[in-house]
């Protein structure tokens, strides 16, 4: 829901006879009017009251919960008394835009009061003041101080006895200014470059939850013109049918320099696109995971050498189903052998601990054998085993025979879903609950879950009904209830905007605002090549993601070694990856870049769109 929250003290210089009462009756008349149209954005506004008490320490209190909810655009409040001031440094520091409300003619017209005397200039303010020349000149002098930098000042004359005529001349003046400033809030903080078809204006900055200072591409060397072909390519295809929408984030030198929405959140409803859509992200979830695993190793409870039998003895004696070709009938037959080796945690990481997935594997015992298990939802759905508990699951894999030798063969596989189990029974807490807790609350990921709220439900996302490439119906995850378990391989919900943060977070080398998630080293260590030459990779990462050889395989993402080889474009070190139904991502340290790509479209075809959005974002560097 969209939140703004509106300034009600109970003090006696605002009291509902005063100047604030009246401005509290108006401001909630004319949101109210907008909510009956509709709302902003497609959201209602609740307002959320809070009493100072002239107390600051209470006052910053009360305005720090509403900040850390998320769900503020404005603040709308006076200035001038010692728990105003104190809120405003706060909101300063918090980068939360305000909309000041000054009352009086005298006191609070003096420039002393106003918020830029703290460092903070408004877009936007308004004086309810009783009728007189003097805040005239007090908005003719605070424009001039400005240097004409504010964008408005509106005067709403308050005489002891409102008339209707009065009230409606200045609601007008009210809605107009409070219109005026969310449109310039917004065009403050983003590009031009989301606008669709439909004319939705973006997402508001709290609700999206980037976070990351928004500049022309031309201040970090990239085009402007040539990103916008992105949108252009995309909104295409929308028409076209052959995706539903998109949102597509790029950063450069840790500022967002593009946000795009194209098409539709929900074709079959006619809901258009928002940056702050929630998608499912599937494999894109085996970073968030990956990180865990990593945080765990520099906290010392972990061990990339650990065997995972140290977590789970049913891992230990574990059967390797090895294929053998039959010459004489021309067909293949299998037979089981004993593991070499035990597959240890780093295996997980990097997917070469025997493990498949029964959707892609070409070893049928192992497909067979996940299929019984229920790992494997063979033509119900792809890549959803979360009605198992965690200790079915792990039961179940261990069973099941491997596909290769630990630690000989590269193949894609419900190795992250183990290592989620592995994050749990080390940290003695469920998945969700680590992640939240060490990697989504500090870093601001705010809608980063394993399943949707019913409060947020609104925002999922949805496929079309059949897929325009292969004719068949489309079947993705059901994330509007809790999971039995946290699928560490496929089972996240995100935004676009929350997954920036995560993948600029990388490109910091572990950091971002300030808090460090992983050292240096260990992002280092993480985008390195893990499978060298004695590895086997008979179908590579890029060639699952991309269509195209040149990567190999660090500790949870896709890395590249060279500039060369790939089919796309790229820099040596880059590292990326990707989920079923879309959703793609990448960091280029060289570059200094990383970009986010979001849609509800798990398509055959859906490399094609990882590839263009990623050779257009290359086309448009230009130092």
């Amino acid at each position: 829901m969209f939140c703004t929250s509106l300034y009600h003290c109970n003090n006696p210089y605002s009291g509902p006879a005063s100047a604030y009462g009246v401005i509290g009756k108006t401001i909630a008349a004319y949101f109210n009017k907008v909510n009956a149209e509709g709302g902003i954005n497609g959201r209602k506004i609740r307002f959320i009251s809070y009493d100072d008490a002239y107390s600051p320490p209470k006052a910053v209190e009360q305005a720090r919960r509403l900040v850390e909810s998320d769900k503020v655009l404005l603040i709308f409040q006076s200035f001038g008394t010692p728990s105003n001031t104190a809120i405003q440094k706060y909101m300063n520091a918090k980068k939360v835009s305000q909309l000041f409300v000054a009352t009086g003619a005298t006191k609070w017209g003096e420039p002393k009061h106003f918020p830029w005397t703290m460092g903070y200039q408004p877009p936007f303010w308004i004086a309810i003041v009783p009728c007189g020349p003097s805040i005239a000149g007090a908005c003719q002098e605070t424009r001039a101080t400005q240097q004409a930098r504010l964008a408005g000042c509106a005067l709403i004359c308050r005489r002891q006895n409102w008339s209707r005529e009065e009230t409606t001349m200045n609601r007008g003046i009210l809605g107009a200014t409070l219109a005026g400033a969310l449109v310039l809030v917004t065009s403050i903080c983003w590009t031009q470059s989301w606008a669709q078809d439909q004319g939705r204006p973006p997402a508001p900055p709290a609700l999206v939850g980037m976070g990351l200072p928004e500049v022309p591409p031309e201040q970090v060397g990239m085009s402007k013109q040539k990103l916008d072909r992105i949108h252009d390519a995309l909104k295409q295809h929308v028409a076209d049918g052959k995706l539903p929408g998109t949102v597509v984030l790029v950063a450069r030198k840790g500022k967002l320099i593009y946000a795009d929405v194209t098409g539709f959140q929900d074709k079959d409803e006619g809901k258009p696109m928002a940056l702050d859509s929630l998608f499912r992200i599937y494999s894109m979830t085996k970073p968030l995971v990956s990180v865990a695993a990593m945080m765990l190793v520099e906290d010392g409870t972990i061990q990339l050498t650990d065997p995972v039998s140290k977590f789970f003895p049913a891992f230990k004696g574990q059967q390797v189903s090895v294929a053998r070709s039959d010459n004489e009938l021309a067909r293949m037959s299998y037979f089981t052998v004993a593991v070499e080796r035990e597959m240890t945690v780093q295996d997980l990481l990097r997917h070469t601990a025997g493990l498949a997935y029964g959707e892609i594997t070409v070893n049928a015992p192992v497909r067979d054998a996940y299929a019984k298990a229920g790992l494997y939802l063979a033509g119900v759905r792809d890549y959803d085993a979360r009605e198992l508990t965690p200790a079915e699951e792990v039961e179940r894999l261990a069973k099941a025979p491997l596909a290769h030798q630990p630690g000989t063969v590269w193949e894609y596989s419900m190795a992250v879903d183990l290592l989620g189990r592995v994050v749990e029974a080390a940290s003695g807490k469920r998945l969700a609950d680590f992640l939240d807790e060490r990697v989504f609350k500090p870093l601001k990921m705010r809608d980063t879950a394993f399943w949707v709220p019913p409060g947020k439900i609104s925002r999922l996302a949805q496929p079309l009904a059949v897929d325009f490439a292969s004719g068949q119906p489309i079947k993705v995850i059901d994330v509007s209830k809790e999971p039995k378990n946290d699928s560490g391989g496929a089972g996240a919900v995100s935004t676009a905007g929350d997954y920036l943060r995560f993948s600029q977070m990388l490109l910091n080398g572990g950091q971002l605002d300030g808090t460090r998630i992983l050292s240096r080293t260990t992002v280092a260590l993480m985008t390195s090549d893990h499978l060298g030459s004695r590895i086997a990779t008979p179908f590579g990462p890029g060639e699952l993601l991309l269509g195209t050889p040149g990567y190999t395989f660090g500790l949870g993402f896709a890395v590249r070694p060279g500039g060369g080889i790939a089919g796309v474009p790229g820099s040596a070190g880059e590292f990326m990856w990707a989920g079923y139904a879309g959703t793609y991502f990448w960091v280029d340290p060289k570059e200094e870049l990383t970009a986010v790509y979001m849609s509800q479209a798990p398509s055959p075809i859906r490399a094609y769109y990882r590839k263009l959005v990623k050779q257009l974002v290359y086309g448009a560097l230009t130092d």
